[in-house]
């Protein structure tokens, strides 16, 4: 990192960041840079109660409390601890079902503590999925506890989709607009778990 550093401050005419914490782990905290933000669709993505009641049809999700999570699975994206979470929740809900859209590196290994976990029925592992404005559709609330992020751009798409977010700290604030809250990861899984089940009864507009 030190060493892409230099190299991007020696080449570079101008400085671009996604956000102002991505600008500082890029460049540095003294380097001189423009935010950018990134940007979505929102018509894409604006809630729709018909496609929801559809979607939710389809797949079997009628009557359940969906909590869902869009990103790739490897470790920054800190789905083990999203497991953790998910079986306090499921402990005091029964109803509730944990949606994992996305692919990657840790995939067998989260299988596995699902299974370890007893929640093996109650957690879908979705692999890769181009049609994430249909999922959020069918979700309840999304949770994204990841270690560090550039952005979070899937944290936007929720909110476009109305639904109400629980996000780490590690997420940039500019990626929380509506209905966003925000939690140290080090409160532990019980803490957010309590925060996860107050969206249970969320209406959307």
């Amino acid at each position: 990192n030190t060493l892409r550093r230099r190299l991007i401050l020696f080449f570079a005419t101008d400085l671009f960041a996604c956000s102002y914490q991505a600008g500082i782990d890029l460049y540095g905290k003294n380097a001189k840079f423009t935010v950018i933000n990134n940007s979505i669709d929102c018509a894409r993505f604006a809630y729709n109660p018909a496609v929801r009641a559809q979607v939710r049809q389809a797949m079997g999700l009628n009557n359940k409390f969906v909590i869902c999570n869009i990103s790739r699975l490897e470790i920054y994206k800190n789905h083990t601890f999203l497991l953790d979470v998910f079986a306090e929740v499921y402990k005091k809900n029964k109803n509730a079902v944990l949606m994992l859209a996305g692919g990657g590196s840790i995939e067998e290994e989260l299988k596995a503590k699902a299974l370890n976990l007893d929640l093996k029925d109650a957690v879908l592992f979705l692999g890769p999925r181009k049609d994430s404005e249909a999922l959020l559709q069918a979700a309840d609330c999304f949770v994204f506890p990841s270690l560090f992020e550039g952005f979070g751009i899937a944290a936007l798409e929720a909110q476009a989709a109305g639904l109400p977010c629980l996000l780490s700290c590690g997420v940039p604030k500019e990626a929380a607009v509506v209905n966003c809250r925000a939690l140290p990861l080090e409160l532990g899984p019980q803490i957010w778990a309590e925060e996860v089940l107050t969206f249970a009864n969320f209406n959307r507009q």
